[in-house]
């Protein structure tokens, strides 16, 4: 991409390095801001689904803004709710990856579900992979951008490539537990 830029850049009348990287640099920005994003287009952007363990089916949406800024919380949550319900899906796992104002790459993840029983699930799975992630640290106040548990991830290199292998092993040895294995 840079290398491309700076051959368009120059075709366009850049003639400074410095004016080509800046041009490179803000397409860059443009190319991944999904600030606009509704968050219902959010949460389909970068959508995984999977059943695991017990017949437990987990939706895992990624994308690029951080969990409080999705938008008004009575509207995420409202998005959450009606996307888990289109899809039968008992959990939804949230995965934000962006850049901090500090320019630093920062992930966090947010968990929710309709109803107590999967409410209760989530908080075991957040236990259960925490030492996985680097750590998961409380949001404060990130619950209210749609109404469940969300957090700071220790690890930032740590995407859905290792978050869906650990919730998958840990609803694994729930279903064992539950049968009476190990």
């Amino acid at each position: 991409d840079y290398v491309w830029c700076h051959r368009l850049a120059a075709f366009a009348g850049y003639e400074e390095e410095c004016a080509m990287t800046s041009l490179y640099e803000t397409l860059k920005r443009k190319r991944f801001d999904q600030s606009g994003l509704s968050p219902r287009d959010l949460l389909r952007r970068d959508y995984k689904q999977w059943t695991l363990g017990d017949d437990v089916s987990v939706g895992i949406a990624s994308f690029g803004v951080a969990l409080n800024a999705m938008g008004d919380a009575g509207v995420v949550k409202a998005t959450c709710d009606a996307f888990m319900r289109d899809r039968g899906v008992h959990v939804l796992v949230l995965m934000s990856a962006f850049e901090g104002e500090d320019g630093s790459f920062k992930r966090q993840l947010g968990f929710t579900s309709l109803d107590d029983e999967n409410a209760q699930l989530c908080e075991k799975m957040v236990t259960a992979i925490g030492g996985g992630l680097g750590g998961l640290r409380t949001i404060e106040g990130g619950a209210g951008a749609f109404g469940a548990m969300a957090f700071h991830q220790g690890d930032a290199k740590a995407s859905r490539k290792k978050v869906q292998p650990l919730l998958a092993e840990f609803l694994e040895a729930e279903k064992a537990a539950a049968d009476g294995v190990g």
